[in-house]
């Protein structure tokens, strides 16, 4: 019915009784849910695995033996991932009911809102039918860290960081879309009406756990189809209940298994293959990619202390009404500084040379133009007059970044050291805001050694 979006119909034989989902019952350690993988999925799950709950956390995979590399952790078959190409399976009680959730896929342009409606068909409508119902039996009931469901005052915590504002756009935004999604007309096949007529479970609070669940527990896919490759939101049994660590030695993705389908077309799975040693009795992880605290807090729900891809944005757009605009804005463009981009300072590199070279060219005068030229890119000042107009004016900016917070690193370490525990949003808030101000406060003080530099040396020009 829509290819896009797998909405392809077929039946499943079961009774006419709407069944509840069963719980997990996590005092096995999870041998349950991991024996469902195994025989109902055709899952590898690897023998030195086991799932076990954690304390403030929702459960963590372990080491029961020691794991070496190059060992496969596991493997689901592409075909047993909920993605947004994945069939419709619908059940004889469901007949009528299934038309609406293929009018409602064949309008949508988004693959969240796709995996959002089929997660919630699965959920809702399948319930111990669907081929899913012991994964999403274990999924959790709600997802009280990520930004979705923080409280004003828990907002709150992050002012004078940039995610305060992108919180706020985008719980109105998931709001806004709620909206829209629940008031699309369906046809006259599926009965008429709007989605939040046809489905009463399209809550708010149940879109916004669905969208929780993708943006926390799916991992991207590549699939190799024909001289393409698309990608896809997968949400994969087995494969989400791993935690994330910053420095986890763990490679995944699409592998093909050796076997081919019907048609001849190979098989694939999504594996885990360890890159590295894990003891028994260690939490084993992997590594959800380079990503900061503002990401893994705004997408996942968590923060990482002393995350090294954490970054603070700055913006420094060239202003067209500055002196020789087109030149400038010609030599920017050739140097790779784009106007709808940041830059992107760290503590690794609190105060990069692009955003100091671009500040060169903005401030040079037709004088030193000739030199912004040649070397405003190779970390090397134009003038004396130039460097120290640019390093003031970088001082300024960043002084008014860190005015904005309310309180200082002093005040955020003792909070953290007096409550250890980093999984409640406003402790992740301290810890976001921190690792922003520590970023601000080395670039600061870098800003501050090149300026003694530039005023003691006589190697520029006095312009």
């Amino acid at each position: 019915i829509n290819a896009e979006y797998g909405a392809v119909v077929s039946t499943q034989s079961t009774g006419d009784v709407r069944r509840t989902m069963p719980g997990i019952d996590c005092s096995s350690g999870w041998t349950e849910y991991t024996d469902w993988c195994r025989n109902a999925l055709g899952a590898h799950v690897s023998d030195s695995l086991m799932i076990r709950e954690i304390e403030n956390i929702e459960r963590g995979v372990f080491a029961i033996c020691p794991i070496s590399p190059g060992e496969l952790l596991v493997g689901v078959p592409f075909d047993n991932l909920m993605t947004v190409v994945s069939p419709i399976v619908c059940v004889p009680r469901l007949q009528e009911r299934v038309k609406g959730l293929c009018d409602v896929l064949g309008k949508l342009t988004r693959e969240d809102d796709a995996m959002a409606f089929k997660l919630l068909w699965e959920k809702h409508e399948m319930q111990t039918d669907s081929r899913w119902a012991q994964h999403i039996a274990a999924l959790p009931n709600a997802y009280p860290n990520t930004i979705q469901e923080w409280s004003s005052a828990q907002l709150d915590e992050l002012k004078g960081s940039d995610n305060r504002a992108l919180a706020d756009t985008w719980i109105k935004q998931v709001r806004d879309d709620h909206e829209t999604l629940g008031a699309i007309s369906l046809g006259e096949e599926a009965g008429g009406g709007t989605v939040g007529e046809f489905f009463e479970w399209f809550t708010l609070s149940e879109y916004k756990w669905a969208l929780c669940t993708i943006w926390t527990r799916c991992c991207s896919v590549q699939m190799a189809e024909g001289d393409q490759v698309k990608v896809y939101k997968a949400l994969a049994p087995y494969f989400d209940m791993f935690n994330h660590k910053v420095d986890a030695d763990m490679q995944h993705g699409l592998v093909q298994t050796g076997q081919t389908n019907a048609d001849d077309t190979p098989q694939y799975a999504l594996s885990i293959v360890s890159g590295q040693e894990w003891a028994a009795g260690e939490e084993v992880f992997i590594n959800y990619g380079p990503e900061g605290n503002d990401r893994l807090l705004t997408i996942y729900g968590f923060c990482c202390n002393d995350n090294p891809y954490d970054r603070v944005k700055i913006w420094a757009t060239a202003s067209p009404s500055i002196a020789e605009y087109e030149r400038k804005n010609m030599l920017l463009q050739e140097n790779d500084v784009q106007d709808n981009l940041p830059f992107e300072l760290s503590l690794a590199d609190p105060l990069p040379n692009k955003l100091l070279g671009a500040m060169r060219v903005q401030r040079a005068t037709d004088d030193e133009m000739e030199a912004a030229m040649v070397r405003a890119f190779e970390d090397e000042p134009l003038t004396k007059r130039n460097e120290i107009a640019v390093l003031d004016g970088l001082r300024e900016a960043l002084g008014m970044m860190q005015y904005r917070y309310p309180t200082s690193i002093e005040d955020d370490v003792a909070l953290l050291f007096n409550n250890s525990e980093h999984v409640t949003p406003n402790n992740m808030a301290v810890v976001l805001r921190l690792s922003e101000k520590r970023i601000l406060e080395a670039a600061i003080h870098q800003i501050t050694v090149r300026k003694t530099q530039v005023e003691e040396s006589g190697g520029c020009g006095e312009n």
